[in-house]
């Protein structure tokens, strides 16, 4: 029961995005959630970067501490 309300919901928003994006698309006019869903997307885009930095800068600390100090 739970996994087919999660299919008809997921369902219904890929109907929605996909009517969004035809009218954005037929109109030349940006719709509230196609530009919600790329801001995040940029947000999400910079976030993922930041981590993977200063997961490698951790890397490198963490070698150096073991290698070298111990």
């Amino acid at each position: 029961m739970f996994l087919t309300i999660v299919f008809l919901i997921s369902g219904v928003a890929l109907v929605i995005l996909i009517g969004a994006k035809y009218l954005e698309e037929r109109r030349n006019k940006t719709f509230l959630i196609l530009e919600l869903i790329s801001k995040g997307n940029l947000h999400v885009r910079d976030l993922s970067h930041k981590t993977a930095h200063d997961y490698a800068k951790f890397r490198e600390w963490a070698e150096f501490f073991i290698k070298k100090q111990l």
